[in-house]
């Protein structure tokens, strides 16, 4: 029989295969639910092995321009597309479902508990993983561009109007709402400990208790804001005139420094590192210990306009870029291998178990596998079918340049539109004016609408304009009210739509944060003491 000692050895032997293996719920474990992989859009996921060689395991043309991250949940790999919302199957990009979503925008989305949820024009739709039924929508009274992010059971988003929306992620009903004063367009909300962080176009950061309470805001710059992204700790966030800042949970700041170009979009932080990139394709390391001082810089090709965006997957920093290429860069700087698409990438990769899906504005969605990474996330997926629609392929390269030539887009410029949708149900099929195969084996075609002259869809030229350039309407209206910090208080209020808004939740943690790590620590310590004792 075994003693105590014995006991005591093994139970700290479970502890460490636990601390070591990848937990179930981190993000790219399970999937990727959010603009940034998670509610705190750290863009890391830390738990996955590194990406040697990723191959093309299979790309679909759904029809329009892919403007936003796509995300993972449930075996699907989800697209919006400027009207629709399509489901594809993640082991061979089968498409499960299409839905036509009237007055779709930005096309972001996220997914929670069987659930996807997709901003548009007037507000968020939420429709059912398995089918794309509309479970229910909500309107607001500004237009929602940005990714949402779901956290508790509540859904958080903001609006062109500057205001930041609470509501119910399983009935669409308004919790409360808190006014930025404003634009909220771009940027997904991270959330963490109770407390929402959101930037707004004017480079203020603010702090809103997820009670509703507005707690602090600091103006960081004269650009606009990327989606800020928290550790335990620290809240990082960059700007659109090169500026890279952490601050502390408090509002108190920790650093800030300034890069060459625009960072367009959010910092992936892990750990002590925060990898950002330029719009002119520079990709850093800064030293969160160190005040933000550089520890390395890579670059990878991009035109500039959109610039590079990135997903951290185990070791490998996965970057996508508005030059239509994929890289894979190690987290000591060195490149590792490149990928080359039919069209720019404008928006983070979704990471899932050894594999990146990725979409451009050419209309096409990519999913690249490294079989060596792959632990069985993708629910026993064995690399797709093999087939793919342009027949481009992986590139090893040394020098962080693409190493061979483009492959040619595949169809699918989508209906040129971003509304007007007919609002139908969800049904199987493509948008692009040729038939495909539906799960059930039918051959569909759904006709598209006539496209723009130039070859480019019209949602690709009105989401990349808004995002970047900020020349649109709804920057213009954004100006009309720019705020900063004066020291004593958030600039914003907030007020409460319901009752019985929600109290101060208890931060509660799935596996991705160090919440859990600590606890398991915490015991292995304790296990040690008392083994100590004995003898």
């Amino acid at each position: 029989m075994m003693d105590r000692r014995a006991f005591g050895l093994f139970v700290l032997a479970m502890v460490a295969v636990v601390l070591a293996a990848p937990v179930a719920g981190a993000p790219g474990v399970d999937g990727w639910e959010s603009y940034a992989g998670s509610e705190r859009n750290t863009g890391a996921a830390t738990s996955l092995p590194s990406l040697e060689s990723p191959t093309d395991d299979w790309n679909r043309a759904p029809g329009g321009d892919v403007a936003a991250s796509p995300v993972v949940a449930d075996g699907q790999a989800f697209v919006a597309t400027g009207e629709f919302v399509n489901a594809h199957a993640l082991a061979d990009g089968t498409r499960q479902w299409t839905r036509d979503i009237d007055n779709q925008r930005y096309d972001s989305l996220a997914a929670a508990d069987g659930t996807i949820y997709v901003t548009t024009a007037d507000g968020v739709t939420a429709l059912g993983t398995a089918d794309g039924n509309e479970q229910w929508s909500a309107s607001f009274s500004g237009t929602a561009f940005g990714p949402p992010t779901v956290h508790d059971g509540t859904l958080y988003v903001g609006s062109t109007d500057g205001t930041l929306y609470a509501v119910d992620a399983d009935t669409g009903d308004m919790e409360w709402t808190y006014d930025a004063e404003a634009s909220l367009s771009t940027t997904a909300p991270a959330v963490a400990d109770g407390t929402v962080y959101v930037g707004d176009r004017n480079g203020t950061l603010h702090a809103v208790g997820t009670d509703s309470s507005g707690l602090w805001t600091e103006s960081i710059a004269d650009e606009r804001l990327t989606s800020p992204a928290v550790t335990d700790g620290s809240v990082s966030v960059g700007a659109a005139d090169g500026t890279v800042a952490a601050y502390a949970p408090s509002g108190t700041q920790q650093w800030a420094t300034t890069l060459g170009d625009a960072v367009l979009y959010s910092p992936v932080v892990t750990g002590d590192t925060i990898y950002a990139a330029t719009a002119a394709g520079d990709v850093i390391a800064l030293d969160d210990t160190s005040d933000g001082a550089t520890t390395w810089t890579a670059e990878v090709s991009a035109t500039g306009v959109d610039g590079v965006s990135m997903s951290l997957h185990g070791d490998t920093l996965v970057t996508a870029t508005d030059a239509g290429a994929v890289h894979g860069i190690s987290t000591d700087g060195t490149h590792l291998w490149t990928r080359e698409l039919s069209g720019s990438a404008v928006s983070p990769p979704a990471l899932v178990d050894g594999t990146v899906i990725v979409g451009t504005d050419a209309g096409e969605v990519y999913a690249l596998t490294d079989e060596s990474a792959t632990g069985g996330g993708r629910d026993g997926a064995t690399g797709g079918d093999g087939s793919t629609e342009s027949g481009a392929t992986a590139t090893e390269s040394s020098d962080g340049e693409p190493s061979g030539g483009s492959a040619p887009p595949s169809g699918g410029g989508g209906d040129g539109g971003t509304g007007g949708g007919t609002g139908s149900g969800a049904t199987g099929g493509s948008q692009s004016d040729r038939a495909t195969t539906t799960p059930s084996g039918e051959a569909t075609t759904v006709p598209d609408g006539p496209g723009p002259a130039n070859g480019e869809s019209a949602t690709n030229t009105a989401v990349r304009t808004t995002q970047t350039s900020g020349v649109t309407a709804e920057r213009t209206t954004a100006d009309a009210t720019r705020t900063a910090s004066n020291g004593e208080g958030p600039t914003g209020t907030a007020t409460t739509v319901t009752d019985e808004p929600p109290g101060s939740p208890v931060e509660t943690t799935d596996g991705s944060g160090p919440g859990f790590t600590a606890a398991l620590a915490a015991l292995a310590v304790l296990l040690a003491g008392l083994l100590a004792r004995r003898r």
